[in-house]
This record gives C-alpha cells, sequence and structure tokens, in this order.
C-alpha cells in the first residue's frame, strides 16, 4: 500500500499507513524495508512517477537515503531522469544525489537522457561536471544518442568535447552505429568533430561497407566525399556476402527438392544478412505458400513490394498469399497491379481470372445453395448467417421461410448461430426476426450464450428482448461468468437491474465469484445497493476468504463500505469495528500476510485438485478447477478441454497462457492443437511453427508441424474438389437460365 501511495502521490495515504506499520522500530526502517520485486523502495517509486511532495517528504522529514540503490544499482535520481521528469530530478540533485551515479552495468543517466533526446537533462548533466564519455558495458552517451538518429545531442555532446572516435565492445565507433541506423544528420556532424571514416569494430566492420550493406546512397556519398577509402577491404561486409551466396544457394537446391522447411531456413538466414534482397523474400513467400501457411506467405510478399515496387513479383506473390486466406478481393487488387507491370505474362492473365471467378457475392452463393436446396450448409457457413454479417434484411426474412434453419450453427472452430451473431453486431430487428422463426435462445460458442453476449455489450434494449422471449437469466457454461456478472463488469446498471428482475440469482457463483464480489471490486455503487436489496448475502467470504466490505476498503471505496457495514456481521480479526476501522485493519500487514496465505493455500489446493482429476481423466472436473492467472494451469486446462473435443474452450485457455506467458513453446502448442481440433490448419501450422521457433529441439513438435501442414494441404484439395463440382452446378443451372 506504501508504494501505491507513492507512485498516486498520496502523500496522507503515505504517512497514515507508514504510521500503522511501525511497530516501534521507527519510520524511516518500517518505509526503507519496503521493497517491490525488483528491490526499489518508497523513494524510487515516487520518483520514477515525478512525486515530489512524496520525495520531499521522504528525504526531508524521514531522512531516507537519496542515494539508496535498488537490486540493479538505480538510484532515485536514476530513476527520475529515466522517466524524464524534470523537477523531481532536480530536486533531488538539490539535495544531494550524485548526478554520476551509474547501475550495475554502468549506464548512466546521461546515457538514458541521450538516448530519449533530453537534451534539458543532458545540459543539466553536462553542468554537473559529469563525464561525456561515461562508458557503460555496451555504450556511451554518444553512442547512444547516435543509435537512436537523435542528432541535437550528438552536436550538444560533441561541443562538450565528446570523443567520436572512442569504441566500445562490439558496436564499433558512434560513426559506425550512425551509419548502420541509417542517421545522415548524425553522419555529417561525426565527421565534422573528425570521426576516423576507416575505423574498424572488432569484427573487421568499416562504416562504408556498412553504408554499402544498407543501401544508404546519400550515407555513402557523405563518407567518399569526406574521404573514406573505398578500396579498404571491409571483412565483415565481404564475410556476409559469402554466407549470403550460401545461404542463397542451399535455399534454392532444398527448393528443387521440394523440402520447403529447409529451403524456408536457409532463405531465412539469407534474409537476416540482407533484409533488403527482395528475391530472397519472394522465395520465402513461394515458400510458405507451397506449405499453405498463408500470413507468413502475406508477410513476405509485402516486405518484397516494399523494397522493389516496381517488380511484378512482389504483387504476383501477394495475390496467392491473398488467395490462400480468401481474401479474394484482395487478390485480385494485387493481381491487377501485376499485370500493369508485366501485361504480357499469360500466368498472370489466368491467375487474375481465377481470383474473379473466387469474388462471389454473397447473393450469388445464397441463391445457388437455395436452387440446389442446400439452405443449412455453406463451406462452413450457414447462407443465413452470411446474410446477417451482410446486414440482408430481405434475405434473413425469406430463408427461414424457405428451409434455413435459425438453429443451425456455423461449421468452423467458433460455432456461433445466426442468433449469437445477431445478438453479437447489436442487430435488434434481427434478433427479434430470428427469436419469431423459432431460433434456440441458449447454444453456447466460445464467446457464450445470447443472453451473455447480450449482458457483455451493455445493451439492455438487446438483453430485454430475450428475456421477454424466455431466456433463462441463469444459464452459463462452467468456464464463463453469467450473465447478471458480466453486466455488472462492464459496468451496466440497467442490464443488471433488468436480469436481477428476471430472476437472476444476486447469489449465484460464477468463475469462483458472486455477483456482490463483481460489484465490490469495481466499486459499482449503485449495483452494490441493488444487489443487497435483491438478497445478495454480504456475509458470504470469497475463495480468499474475504467478505465483500473486506474488498471495498481494500480497493478504496469508501462509499461502499459505509454501505456495506451496516448489513456486515464483526470480522473477528478487526479490533475495532467501525468504517475507519475496517479500513485500517484491511491495509495493515496482518491482514496481507492473510491475504498471501490464504493465496498460496488455494493455488496448491486447486492445482492439486486438477492434477488429480487429469490423471483419473476427469477433464471436464480438471478444466473448472484450473486458476486462470497460473499459465501451466491454463496449458493444462486447454488439454483437457481437448481431449473432450471442446475446441472453443481450448484455444481460449490457449490464447490466455500466451498472454500470460508470450515466450512459452508449449502456450502456443495448446493452440495448435486446438485450431487443428476446430479444422483451422492454416492457424494450427502458424501457431506449431511458433512454438518451434522457440523449442527447436523438440522433434515432436517437428512431426505435429509437418502433419498440419499435410492436413491443410488435404483439406485445401478437397475444397478444391468441392469448388469444382459447385461450378459445375453453377454452369449447368445457368445454362438452364
Amino acid at each position: 500500500m506504501l508504494l501505491i501511495a507513492a507512485s498516486r502521490g498520496k502523500l496522507d495515504l503515505l504517512k497514515e499507513v507508514g504510521r500503522e506499520l511501525d511497530h516501534g522500530r521507527g519510520l524511516k526502517r518500517t518505509i526503507a524495508d519496503i521493497k517491490n520485486p525488483f528491490g526499489g523502495g518508497v523513494i524510487h517509486i515516487a520518483a520514477s512517477y515525478g512525486k515530489i511532495d512524496v520525495c520531499k517528504y521522504l528525504i526531508e522529514e524521514v531522512k531516507v537515503n537519496v542515494d539508496d540503490k535498488d537490486d540493479d544499482g538505480q538510484t532515485p535520481f536514476y530513476y527520475a531522469s529515466m522517466e524524464g521528469h524534470m523537477l523531481t530530478a532536480m530536486y533531488l540533485l538539490e539535495h544531494g544525489a550524485d548526478p554520476a551515479t551509474s547501475n550495475d552495468i554502468g549506464f548512466t543517466p546521461l546515457h538514458h537522457a541521450a538516448e530519449k533526446g533530453n537534451a534539458e537533462l543532458v545540459h543539466v548533466l553536462l553542468s554537473k561536471g559529469i563525464n561525456v564519455d561515461a562508458q557503460s558495458d555496451n555504450a556511451t552517451p554518444l553512442l547512444m544518442a547516435a543509435s537512436t538518429g537523435k542528432h541535437d545531442i550528438v552536436k550538444i555532446l560533441l561541443d562538450h568535447h565528446a570523443d567520436p572516435n572512442l569504441s566500445v565492445s562490439h558496436l564499433g565507433t558512434p560513426l559506425v552505429t550512425a551509419v548502420t541506423f541509417k542517421s545522415l544528420q548524425c553522419t555529417k556532424l561525426l565527421i565534422q568533430a573528425g570521426a576516423d571514416l576507416n575505423a574498424k569494430t572488432q569484427q573487421g566492420e568499416m562504416p562504408l561497407g556498412v553504408a554499402a550493406l544498407k543501401g544508404v546512397t546519400e550515407i555513402i556519398k557523405c563518407l567518399l566525399e569526406a574521404g573514406a577509402d573505398p578500396n579498404m577491404e571491409d571483412i565483415i561486409v565481404l564475410n556476409r556476402c559469402k554466407r549470403f551466396s550460401e545461404a542463397k544457394s542451399k535455399g534454392e537446391d532444398a527448393f528443387r527438392t521440394k523440402d520447403y522447411f529447409l529451403a524456408i531456413a536457409w532463405y531465412s538466414e539469407a534474409n537476416a544478412l540482407q533484409p533488403w534482397e527482395a528475391t530472397i523474400l519472394s522465395n520465402l513467400s513461394l515458400c510458405y505458400a507451397r506449405l499453405k501457411i498463408a500470413s507468413e506467405a502475406l508477410s513476405n510478399a509485402k516486405a518484397c513490394i516494399r523494397f522493389r515496387p516496381n517488380w511484378m513479383k512482389g504483387y504476383y506473390r501477394a495475390g496467392v498469399a491473398y488467395n490462400l486466406l480468401k481474401e479474394f478481393d484482395l487478390a485480385v487488387d494485387a493481381f491487377a497491379e501485376s499485370l500493369k507491370l508485366e501485361p504480357e505474362n499469360s500466368e498472370l492473365q489466368s491467375a487474375f481470372q481465377l481470383s474473379v471467378m473466387s469474388e462471389i457475392s454473397i447473393e450469388d452463393r445464397i441463391l445457388e445453395a437455395a436452387y440446389f436446396g442446400d439452405l443449412t450448409t455453406l463451406i462452413g457457413e450457414t447462407p443465413l448467417s452470411f446474410a446477417i454479417k451482410q446486414d440482408q434484411l430481405g434475405a434473413v426474412t425469406y430463408l427461414p421461410e424457405n428451409g434455413a434453419n435459425p438453429s443451425i450453427p456455423n461449421a468452423d472452430a467458433d460455432g456461433s448461430t445466426p442468433l449469437q451473431i445477431s445478438v453479437a453486431a447489436g442487430l435488434n430487428h434481427t434478433v427479434q426476426l430470428l427469436l419469431s422463426k423459432g431460433a434456440y435462445l441458449h447454444a453456447q460458442n466460445r464467446s457464450g450464450s445470447a443472453i451473455l453476449l447480450a449482458a457483455c455489450s451493455r445493451d439492455a434494449e438487446l438483453v430485454q428482448i430475450l428475456l421477454d422471449h424466455n431466456a433463462d437469466p441463469n444459464f452459463f457454461a462452467a468456464h464463463l461468468c453469467t450473465s447478471l456478472a458480466a453486466s455488472i463488469t462492464t459496468g451496466s446498471v440497467e442490464c443488471a437491474k433488468l436480469l436481477i428482475q428476471a430472476g437472476a440469482d444476486p447469489n449465484g457463483i460464477s468463475l469462483e465469484s458472486t455477483p456482490l464480489r463483481y460489484a465490490t471490486h469495481r466499486g459499482e455503487s449503485e449495483i452494490i445497493k441493488y444487489l443487497l436489496e435483491a438478497g445478495d448475502d454480504p456475509n458470504r467470504v470469497d475463495w480468499n476468504g474475504e467478505k465483500p466490505i473486506e474488498i471495498s476498503a481494500f480497493q478504496g471505496h469508501l462509499q461502499d463500505v459505509k454501505t456495506l457495514f451496516p448489513v456486515t456481521s464483526p470480522i473477528p480479526a478487526c479490533s475495532e469495528w467501525s468504517v475507519d476501522g475496517i479500513v485500517r485493519y484491511v491495509r495493515s500487514r496482518k491482514a496481507f500476510q492473510k491475504r498471501k496465505r490464504k493465496a498460496k493455500e488455494v493455488l496448491l489446493e486447486t492445482k492439486l485438485k486438477a492434477e488429480d482429476s487429469f490423471r483419473s481423466k476427469e477433464y471436464d472436473m480438471g478444466a473448472g478447477l484450473m486458476d486462470d492467472q497460473d499459465a501451466t494451469l491454463l496449458s493444462k486446462r486447454s488439454e483437457c478441454w481437448a481431449l473432450m473435443g471442446k475446441a472453443g474452450p481450448a484455444l481460449a485457455d490457449a490464447k490466455s497462457c500466451i498472454t500470460l506467458r508470450p515466450d512459452w513453446s508449449e502456450a502456443y502448442y495448446r493452440k495448435g492443437v486446438a485450431l487443428n481440433l476446430g479444422k483451422e490448419y492454416a492457424e494450427a501450422a502458424d501457431a506449431f511453427l511458433k512454438s518451434l521457433k522457440l523449442n527447436p529441439d523438440n522433434i515432436e513438435l517437428r512431426n505435429v508441424f509437418r502433419e498440419t501442414v499435410e492436413a491443410r494441404v488435404n483439406s485445401i484439395h478437397l475444397q478444391r474438389e468441392q469448388d469444382d463440382d459447385a461450378n459445375k452446378r453453377r454452369f449447368f443451372s445457368l445454362s438452364r437460365v
């Protein structure tokens, strides 16, 4: 709480909490003992947020050490200067802060000021006599400024006699750095200051060679005019060129043998050496296209166009990628651009015509389905879903009257019904129309039922429409919250009232929380009052052993504490049962230790129960026991859902797992498994590829990646056969007409 108060500049709160935590040890020691996970104390936090009043109190009254260091060796002045809080930084300097302080890798405030272009702070620091050439493990301030193109800072540092030839580690001199990051202005300033035009890095890299490698003509011209030797051997550049040629050659050999995975590996190495080489990008796009990995094919095609905008092949590769993605209108545009550059190319003409044929309007697809009596399914989506997404009210009215079932979900990974699509899009009139045609209200997809989607949208009119058609306000899936909880978490008082009036259980538990807990967490004062009137129990403890009033007090919602106090039974651990007493209690060390201990117990218990369920193959129970903030458990729950054949929840948990641990191979593996289950083979291949990049030696991953690609290829072939049959039927139907 002290750290939070410091970050928000709440001086009164900081003083109050400090006194509460001081058990006779002295305020200075009490405050000094409070640290964040990185060893930053209260004064570090105050300085990093520019809270000068808090800094004044801590330094002048509490007498904390102005140069106290965190675990990385950074002082409060370091924090303030790094975040650009000039007033706070100046105050700290005036009260004894060391301006030359450096962290554990040698970075000083001057390094950061130079990197961020903070000219005012650079001037202040230099006026304090700071070493203009201060060296860290990796850079000098001049090199930092050159690496970010801050030419005004480069000039200031040079005017203060910074050494333009001081070389640090593998980065070389500031001139090599300026050329590497393509800054012409920095290059000119450094040359004027006497930078060595032919100085080499540890790897033998020189400014002119780097400029040639980067393809920056203006810098090459500038260096030559200044006297750079065009005949000096640049070891690193020659080595790069040799490695590039070898990688390109091996990529071509692999492509000829149709080993596209190996070709991608070699072409990627060549691309890393010469990222501007359009032919390599084109070849990469082609390899990914052959493997049906559309997103990577498109990414490389776009890069190819960026570096060679007048080359037809880049647009052609983009067209192929868009076709794989079924973005036929964009494919048409790409092939058209390609044809403009080579109008006589017969291969391009054929590709263009095929793309135009693929771009069939929704009306044509629905009419074709109607003609052949197939009003239930159409390549993954029902015609009714197509019509709703295009807001074609006439077709939406016509199709159910002629055999289209308004309750059939799409045959894709999401599995949305026409009603769910309409609710999510806020098409209230369409929702009423579908309900009048008998649409099933309680169908579930990965995002929940119609009533949950409506509650999430905060659309009270839509919620009322569904309730008028007897939607169950207490219906929900195990892995999702109730519609009442959703309306509370989105702050919709009106939706919450409608649901409670319709019979939503005010004490119903979803995701281990009651509606009142959701409301107290968010500080929804009006909803709290309404829930209490509806019979929500204010004395019910949550999984952490806390009552709603404790949550409100901990969140700082004083008005809600006052509302809950008259109806809440006293808490035995709270010695003074009053509004102020509760607030002091929840902020005490005793309450903090209790919460921490309980959280550990619950997490351990949940893990054990989930693992027992998994071992006994009770996957449904195991999935329901998992904790949504633990990446390992989310991965295991995703596996549970997959083993039960539930692609939607498996994918949702895999995505949450990636959010928590974006660098974990298994998270992407789980995503791939879920997408495979939903027959989303292209996206599954992407997920497995990311997993493989994070764990390249995993043979199982390599095998599953290949299997997924093969499945994708087979599905494409099957789709083409179906498309061919459909085209034949279309041809004969048009012939009859």
